[in-house]
């Protein structure tokens, strides 16, 4: 669970006020630089193609602030899934045991009821199943996010004003980001109680088989009632174990027929029936329809938590700030790219850390390459090469089109946006992004940086017009959007 505690205090942490961490970022970020020896531009590209070592750096930067005195929430909250999940079992046990107890009440003189068994321990299971995943179809379908169910919780107190005005606003924000991971832990809860329902349900159900005498039988109001329908059912119950269980452990027609209990007169209507022979089918029912799909759900929600942790690209708009802080690209690092440039392939090109960017609005138009590839230009210090970068946001929207092209066909692990400081982010700047993160895919950083260019000269953007461009894109709700800034040498 260690990687889910880095993933909630990281979370945490970057929901926070800037001045909380940055200290502890610049110090790993230096420290990080020299064990390398490579420039902030480099090690930029290559963490941009690598989420495992964006997670090492990650985690180096949390240990410090663990170190310094920070108080996360990460490991408080891990333990706390330990808990409310050793909860859920004891709790699900002993509902088990108290369902199995009341599924086997007979009074005297007269069979276990048949029906009351199979619903609470069969007929209930299954339809709790079904309409399970009747739901999680149901809201793929819709497209439907699964927010996290202690997101939800905190989203309800948080419209509380006491609740606003005591707790802390920064634990709202994370959990909302961790839902994606959070739900399957929440999930799992579900299923640990339900296979201690089920391990409760069959001790009960063996206790009594082994020191009482348990006869089964069934009957309805309507003597009209077939006996071929519960046979029906019984045969769809027994359809996994028929072909490899002895013929007693599947009732047959005759038998179901004579296990029908008659109230008037106290007895079968068969009376060389006995009612203990249906113990082999319900014990089966209650192992193969109960407990085993319980099980296997669990085993399957435990493997879907790995894997969305695993997943985690730790590259939305935060960490690119984090990664910002830590390594900044600045003057310094800047070096004339190699000539010849190496032109990338398509057959090595997966194989290769390609960082893309493209030129928009009015730049795209009046600056030419010589100007773009000078020696202090954005592609020189990104390390960007000549043959990964296009124009767009000229007039005409041809050359939008052969840039998204591009950029799909590249496939590039980070992508950079250059625009001119002054120029306001419009619709057709936002509708741009949103085609262009349908070409490169959902994980793919895009990173808008922007730029003044006067008398050859570049520069960084001022505040007012790097909080314009925030403001914009934080409202397009893609979290591997986000502004980008350089350091001053």
């Amino acid at each position: 669970m260690t990687e889910l505690r880095d993933f909630l205090d990281a979370e945490y942490a970057l929901q926070r006020e800037e001045s909380a961490w940055k200290g502890a970022a610049e110090k790993v970020g230096h420290q990080c630089l020299e064990d390398s020896g490579q420039s902030a531009s480099d090690l930029r590209r290559h963490l941009a193609a690598d989420a495992h070592q964006r997670r090492s750096l990650v985690k180096q930067w949390l240990q410090l602030l663990r170190d310094e005195g920070d108080k996360l929430p990460g490991a408080a909250m891990v333990r706390a899934h330990h808990g409310l999940g050793w909860l859920a079992v004891a709790v699900g046990t002993l509902v088990g045991l108290a369902s199995g107890k009341a599924a086997l009440m007979t009074t005297a003189g007269q069979p276990i009821n048949l029906w009351l068994f199979l619903g609470i321990l069969v007929f209930l299971q299954v339809g709790l199943l079904l309409a399970g995943f009747g739901f999680a179809a149901w809201a793929k379908i819709r497209g439907k996010a699964w927010l996290g169910f202690l997101a939800r919780v905190a989203q309800t107190l948080f419209r509380w004003n006491w609740v606003k005005h005591h707790a802390d606003q920064n634990l709202l924000g994370a959990l909302q980001e961790t839902s994606r991971v959070e739900q399957w832990v929440w999930l799992g809860f579900t299923q640990r109680f339900a296979v201690a329902f089920n391990f409760g349900a069959v001790a009960s159900f063996v206790a009594m088989l082994m020191f009482t005498e348990l006869q089964f039988g069934w009957s309805t109001t309507p003597d009209s009632f077939e006996p071929t329908v519960l046979t029906g059912i019984v045969d769809v119950l027994a359809a996994p174990w028929s072909w490899i269980a002895p013929m007693s452990w599947t009732p047959s027609a005759d038998f179901v027929a004579g296990t029908r209990w008659d109230t008037l007169n106290s007895s079968f209507r068969d009376a060389s029936a006995d009612g203990r022979d249906w113990w082999p089918f319900l014990f089966l029912s209650l192992l193969v329809w109960g407990l085993l799909p319980r099980l296997v759900l669990l085993g399957w929600m435990q493997a879907q938590k790995r894997k969305a942790l695993a997943r985690l690209t730790w590259n939305h708009r935060g960490y690119q700030r984090l990664m910002e802080i830590m390594l900044p690209l600045q003057a310094a690092n800047v070096r004339p790219l190699p000539q010849p440039v190496e032109v990338v392939t398509p057959a090595n090109l997966a194989q290769t850390e390609v960082r893309k960017a493209i030129l928009w609005g009015d730049w795209a138009t009046n600056l030419s390459d010589s100007d773009l590839l000078a020696t202090g230009s954005p592609l020189s210090l990104l390390q960007i090469q000549p043959t990964h970068f296009s124009r767009a946001g000229c007039p005409g929207l041809e050359h939008d089109a052969t840039a998204i092209s591009a950029a799909e066909s590249a496939q590039p692990s980070e992508f950079w946006i250059l625009v001119e400081a002054g120029e306001s982010p419009d619709k057709r700047f936002t509708s741009f992004l949103g085609k262009l993160r349908g070409a490169i895919g959902k994980n793919c950083p895009m990173q808008v940086l922007p730029l003044e260019h006067v008398d050859g000269t570049w520069g960084q953007a001022n505040q007012r017009d790097l909080e314009v461009w925030t403001r914009t894109l934080e409202g397009m709700r893609d979290r591997q959007i986000s502004v980008s800034r350089i350091s001053a040498s």
